[in-house]
């Protein structure tokens, strides 16, 4: 059972997104199935920022949606009307196709001890390996490894709450042509909220969006455009 204190807090709209990567991913699966009966050797899915296994949805009081690309400051929340649903890795774990092996990544210490207990749920069913630690690094080391091996396919899927992921790690995975990297880009809820409400920009935040981004050129395009 989850401690519903480290279940992140998420929006409604996440619901969304969870069934749009459930269906994707089934796709997915299904299509290598058909298609890669005589050369593939198997199939893996990575969740690099997997958080607790479950989520909670946050309810924003009063009536009316949110735009997330243009609200840069959160609705009021209605902290009794919270619920819980599957996170990401019980919803890859539970498509009909599954991935012959799945890798789940987490940061926060508690948050991959509940990791391991979805772990011991699933393992009779699903070959199962909980990583704690940060991103980029655990993927580098996956790189390292079997990641990209002849014959195998993997799923990276990334949906940081923030810029916890540089480009040159995206660079890396790409490079192995055997890897698809599905990323959640929240612009209105991270990325817009990180900018500073003035044109004064500290050296160590520009290179945290240059190694997010891959490059200086998204000042041009975002920072110079709302203060010209």
């Amino acid at each position: 059972m989850n401690d519903p204190d480290q279940s992140p807090t998420v929006g409604p709209w996440a619901r969304e997104k969870l069934a749009a990567l459930g269906a994707y991913l089934d796709f997915y699966t299904t299509a290598l199935k058909n298609q890669g009966r005589t050369w593939l050797k198997g199939t893996t899915f990575v969740d690099a920022f997997a958080g607790a296994g479950r989520a909670r949805v946050r309810r924003h009081s009063g009536a009316g949606g949110v735009d997330l690309l243009a609200e840069l400051e959160p609705p009021p929340i209605d902290a009794e009307a919270e619920e819980y649903i599957r996170g990401s890795p019980r919803v890859a774990l539970d498509i009909p196709n599954p991935f012959s092996r799945y890798i789940f990544i987490e940061r926060d210490p508690a948050r991959a001890a509940e990791l391991e207990r979805m772990r011991e749920e699933y393992g009779g069913r699903h070959r199962i390996e909980v990583r704690q630690g940060k991103a980029g690094d655990e993927l580098d080391e996956l790189l390292k490894s079997d990641l990209g091996r002849s014959g195998h396919r993997a799923m990276i899927f990334l949906d940081p709450f923030g810029m916890q992921i540089s480009w040159s790690t995206i660079e890396r995975l790409a490079a192995t042509k055997q890897v698809e990297v599905m990323i959640n880009f929240a612009l209105g809820m991270a990325i817009q909220r990180a900018l500073p409400r003035n044109a004064v920009l500290s050296s160590g935040w520009r290179e945290t969006h240059d190694r997010f981004f891959g490059s200086p050129g998204w000042y041009s395009v975002s920072v110079s455009h709302q203060w010209p």
